[in-house]
């Protein structure tokens, strides 16, 4: 389900505007519309105009199912209801606060990769720390109106438009995803959320790789993502939860890209370093 769609199947995402729910008309209720997602495109409808339990919304037809991981097929009617406070939500502060959370080794050092020709990311060690790491308690925060979780943050961004501002920043400027893949095409940049798949685990460097976008594999991929762990301690952990899991999943960092120089390697090597396992979640099915 999505709080927008596109009237034409055959819409241009870079030109053509989306329409939301909320501007619709009574005679848009037995119109069709088309998915956000430009490689899913699927037949939806506008559900819940003459409600008062829940906004109203698009979804698709039983005849028209969504493809594989489309991020507009799980139902986001909890996040549709909410009206988050995002006038001042700040990106790189959001992510100082998650990758800060207890959940991290605070103890352990830094792990560098000797043998790599990337330079090294570094951790900001002056960053303020949550009290608590419960998804739970952080979910439940929720109802104050506040993004204070990577899931939160997920939800907002795929319910709106990509032009839709959160802060002082565009939706598409926040998240490497379907709706977004036309825009990045030669690098990624800044404080993101990425949606990627599983390449592979290296244990000497403590290290993952990722595959992007997420419905690529290690062939047909645009970039391949490597995510270095603040500590052994992490690494094991995410190892531990991740290990032959092939779904989507999301990963929250500070990116830069790096061309290889070495003519044999196709794909940039875009990078981050994380400090916490808050930093990478399953992609929320509700």
């Amino acid at each position: 389900m999505s709080s927008f769609a596109f009237r034409n199947k055959n819409y241009n995402i870079n030109s053509d505007r989306p329409v939301t729910a909320k501007e619709c008309t009574a005679k848009d209720v037995h119109s069709n519309f088309y998915c956000p997602n430009p490689n899913c495109r699927c037949k939806m409808i506008l559900k819940g105009f003459h409600s008062n339990h829940i906004p109203p919304h698009f979804a698709n037809l039983s005849s028209s199912p969504h493809v594989d991981n489309c991020s507009y097929s799980n139902n986001h009617s909890n996040y549709l209801k909410a009206k988050l406070d995002d006038t001042s939500f700040d990106p790189q502060i959001f992510l100082n606060m998650i990758s800060s959370s207890k959940s991290q080794s605070t103890n352990s050092n830094l792990d560098h990769d000797s043998h790599s020709t990337e330079p090294n990311e570094h951790i900001n060690d002056s960053l303020p720390v949550i009290v608590s790491n419960n998804s739970n308690q952080l979910e439940s925060k929720l109802s104050k109106n506040k993004i204070t979780s990577l899931r939160i943050l997920y939800k907002a961004c795929i319910i709106n438009p990509i032009t839709t501002l959160l802060g002082s920043e565009h939706i598409w400027e926040m998240i490497c995803f379907e709706a977004t893949e036309h825009i990045y095409i030669k690098y990624i940049e800044g404080v993101k959320i990425i949606k990627c798949t599983l390449s592979c685990f290296r244990d000497d460097t403590h290290t993952i790789y990722f595959n992007y976008p997420a419905e690529t594999t290690s062939e047909t991929r645009r970039f391949l993502l490597k995510v270095k762990c603040h500590n052994k301690e992490l690494y094991s952990k995410l190892r531990n939860k991740f290990f032959n899991y092939y779904e989507p999943v999301l990963v929250f960092g500070a990116w830069k890209t790096f061309v290889n120089s070495n003519k044999n390697t196709q794909h940039p090597r875009v990078i981050t370093t994380i400090s916490s396992v808050n930093q990478i979640i399953p992609v929320p099915k509700r």
